[in-house]
């Protein structure tokens, strides 16, 4: 069973960061609201083309994640899995705006670890901060952002960690640091060494 100790200390400083990020002047709010994105039509239609024969196995669910939900309820199998950080208002319109900033697995390296257990890590503010990027997005989006999963059976390891990295060349998140594709991964590490 996994247990959830620290939501309450994750709430707290998560909801007091927004609270903070909102009352600063708008000026210093549109400035700091800033993403890169990278929308590439020939990255889509490639990583598309290398991920579509999953998208069958793949049945999305999605968790509003300041809502703490209790994982052992909603996650009743041990299965691994794939799963997505999006951010989105409450309401939209037609569907939209929606943001992947982040794509993971459970299971990784042949670990089989569930994917229950896997999003148990995100639920903790120690394991949150240890991921900077993330942990930056959710000090500003912490209220809007779902959780978006998919447990997957009867896959090898390689290839869902192929898939995650296909997922990477596909929405290019621009929460992850790592598991891009190789050839996305130099252009990502030459914008720094600039």
């Amino acid at each position: 069973m996994v247990t959830f100790p620290t939501f309450d200390v994750l709430d707290k400083e998560l909801a007091g960061d927004v609270k903070s990020f909102n009352s600063i002047s708008e000026e210093y709010r549109w400035n700091s609201t800033g993403v890169e994105f990278h929308i590439d039509p020939q990255y889509w239609e490639e990583y598309y083309q290398k991920v579509k024969k999953y998208l069958p196995k793949l049945k999305w669910q999605e968790l509003k994640y300041s809502k703490f939900p209790d994982l052992n309820k909603v996650i009743t199998t041990n299965d691994i899995g794939i799963y997505l950080f999006v951010i989105r208002p409450d309401n939209m319109i037609l569907s939209y705006p929606q943001f992947v900033m982040y794509v993971g697995i459970s299971g990784e390296g042949g670990s089989n670890r569930p994917l229950k257990e896997r999003l148990s890590d995100y639920f903790n503010i120690g394991n949150i901060k240890k991921r900077k990027r993330l942990h930056g997005m959710l000090k500003k989006y912490y209220h809007n952002t779902w959780l978006i999963y998919s447990l997957i059976k009867n896959i090898k390891h390689t290839d869902l960690e192929q898939l995650e990295e296909d997922l990477h060349g596909y929405f290019i998140p621009p929460a992850n640091d790592r598991d891009y594709p190789v050839r996305i991964k130099s252009i990502i590490q030459a914008q720094f060494t600039r």
